[in-house]
């Protein structure tokens, strides 16, 4: 066989190695890296009762602190309150004034304060979205802390220790129910707000849906000869009369 014959295997046998080494390579699944598993919570042996208890104190207080001052609660019951109040007024209000037939121009308007108030409760589902995430870790924290310092009371050094340890660690158990009930009580009031928004969210997508079919028919009639006008004697004295101010505020 001449040399050029065997080069010419050499370099097919080559390519053919190298091409089920690639595919070999593809079809391998990834190996994903194995979890690190969570340590179970183990009881505090006596000598370091003290400074784990002074610890778990200052991640009470920090967690303590940190529901005080947040008000997203209070300002998303209120807020919600006058967005519920508002896209109910409207849905009722377009029906009438939809179905008259209203000009592009007053419609753009209404479909810009549409979108004010979905730009609203976007914000608000982000917002507490956010602090239903942040919860949820104070939530783990303080269970972890809670099972932790159960154990710690429970065990036979702890049990066996003077009165003023024994004390000391009840009364920082207290603290960690006390601290859990506040944010298990929030995490349920985040829960029913994040159900209105999602309310109010749909009852807002139904009116920007009303608003772009009753602009699609006002484009069209623009095209229909002999069509009857889009703007409504009606809705004009209404508007003079101040009826449908609510529309034009964004």
């Amino acid at each position: 066989m001449s040399r050029v014959v065997w080069t010419g295997l050499l370099v097919i046998s080559y390519w053919f190695l190298s091409a089920n080494s690639v595919a070999a390579q593809q079809s391998a699944p990834a190996q994903s890296k194995p979890s690190t598993p969570s340590v179970a919570p183990t009881p505090i042996p006596l000598s370091e009762v003290a400074a784990q208890a002074e610890s778990a104190l200052d991640s009470l207080r920090n967690i303590q602190q940190s529901l005080s001052a947040d008000q997203r609660i209070t300002r998303a019951q209120k807020s919600l309150t006058r967005l519920e109040r508002e896209l109910i007024l409207r849905a009722n209000e377009n029906e009438k004034f939809l179905s008259a037939g209203v000009p592009l121009e007053f419609l753009r308007r209404l479909e810009i304060v549409a979108k004010t108030f979905s730009d609203e409760l976007a914000h608000w589902n982000h917002d507490l979205s956010e602090f239903s995430r942040t919860l949820d870790s104070y939530n783990a924290r303080l269970s972890r802390l809670n099972t932790i310092w159960e154990l710690t009371l429970q065990s036979p050094e702890i049990s066996k220790s003077g009165s003023a340890v024994l004390k000391r660690g009840h009364d920082l158990l207290e603290n960690i129910h006390r601290t859990l009930e506040e944010v298990q009580s929030r995490t349920a009031a985040v829960l029913a707000l994040e159900d209105r928004v999602l309310e109010s969210a749909t009852l807002a997508e139904t009116t920007s849906n009303s608003i772009e079919e009753a602009k699609a028919r006002a484009v069209k009639n623009l095209f229909v000869p002999g069509a009857p006008p889009i703007w409504s004697g009606d809705l004009r004295k209404g508007i003079e009369a101040g009826q449908v101010l609510f529309y034009w505020r964004a």
